[in-house]
């Protein structure tokens, strides 16, 4: 997995440096990485975590942040205080995503962007891990734990809540690393792109309010 969380990280600098000026809402930012690479202004970022270790790495690296439960805490923040948003991994979490959709909205001046990414846990290779192995969907270290995810959507279940809330600039399909692993990276981002269902692990939107 961490393999894949640094194939993913590289994806998204490649793919939206540049894409978020101006005020930025960095939503589970973790400890600033995404930022960091995506070389966003420290003065006019601010990451929301509930994991205070995380929020101190984000610190050390510049940035400032706030704690906030995201799944029992609104954002304390007025209408149209920000100009652009980072919701990469983080709605599953959460009890009611529709709840934290409806505060971006309301918190993000018309016409910001935003960065949002799902995972496709119901993917081929999670399938296969299910039915032949009788694995979880979530891994042990989050197996009843309270930073697993709580939401399994399906690839058609995702692009309909992102659809019907933003106006939807990008799609991107990023491929599971285990899906027939001696693929080419081409032909595995070719499968994903055109058979997300089955080989997408990771929908990453460009969103506009």
């Amino acid at each position: 997995m961490k393999n894949y969380n640094n194939k993913k990280v590289k994806f998204i600098e490649n793919k939206f440096k540049g894409f978020l000026n101006g005020k930025i809402m960095d939503l589970g930012c973790n400890g600033a990485e995404i930022a960091k690479i995506l070389d966003l202004n420290k003065k006019k970022y601010l990451g929301i975590d509930i994991d205070p270790e995380a929020l101190k790495e984000a610190n050390k690296k510049g940035f400032k942040t706030k704690k906030v439960d995201l799944s029992k805490e609104r954002l304390d923040f007025e209408d149209n205080s920000f100009e652009g948003f980072l919701c990469l991994d983080i709605l599953e979490h959460l009890l009611n995503p529709k709840i934290m959709i409806s505060e971006i909205k309301r918190i993000i001046t018309p016409g910001g962007k935003g960065i949002i990414a799902l995972p496709n846990d119901l993917n081929l290779t999670n399938l296969l891990k299910i039915i032949l192995l009788g694995r979880s969907l979530v891994t042990r270290d989050t197996l009843w734990s309270p930073t697993g995810h709580l939401h399994f959507p399906s690839v058609k279940e995702s692009l309909k809540l992102v659809n019907s809330n933003f106006e939807v600039l990008e799609i991107n399909y990023l491929p599971s690393l285990y899906t027939v692993p001696f693929l080419p990276k081409r032909i595995k981002f070719f499968l994903a792109r055109n058979f997300p269902r089955f080989f997408a692990q990771t929908i990453i939107f460009k969103v506009k309010i």
